[in-house]
């Protein structure tokens, strides 16, 4: 069976950055039960790691929304449907956003109203 995959956050990663500068990765890695590529890694993030919060956890790209203005019409419209206490579900959101996107005048080849937009929307 796989391990399980592990959030550190920059403090303890930070803890480990400083260990791994007075002796070698490897040790480190075995007494802090880490493998040795991700002591590694992060002494190459060693600015980015302590020049954040100590509980931060994430270190990758934030994502990037393209169409922030559609997102804020369809959430608009959602809330207005809670506040009348009507049900919203996917297919509602996908529907509305696309409607949304066709008024914006967004090509349906760079907007898809996907599945996975709406539940991540959600």
């Amino acid at each position: 069976m796989a391990a399980r995959q592990v959030q550190y956050d920059a403090r303890f990663k930070r803890s480990a950055i400083l260990m791994a500068e007075e002796i070698e990765n490897s040790a480190v890695a075995r007494r802090l039960d880490v493998v040795e590529t991700t002591i590694r890694g992060w002494r190459l993030q060693r600015e980015a790691l302590f020049k954040s919060e100590p509980g931060r956890q994430g270190f990758r790209r934030p994502r990037w929304r393209r169409h922030t203005e559609l997102e804020k019409k369809v959430a608009e419209f959602v809330i207005e449907q809670r506040n009348r206490l009507l049900g919203v579900n996917v297919e509602l959101i996908q529907w509305k956003a696309r409607d949304v996107a066709r008024e914006m005048g967004i090509p349906r080849e760079n907007f898809k109203a996907s599945r996975g937009w709406a539940q991540k929307f959600i």
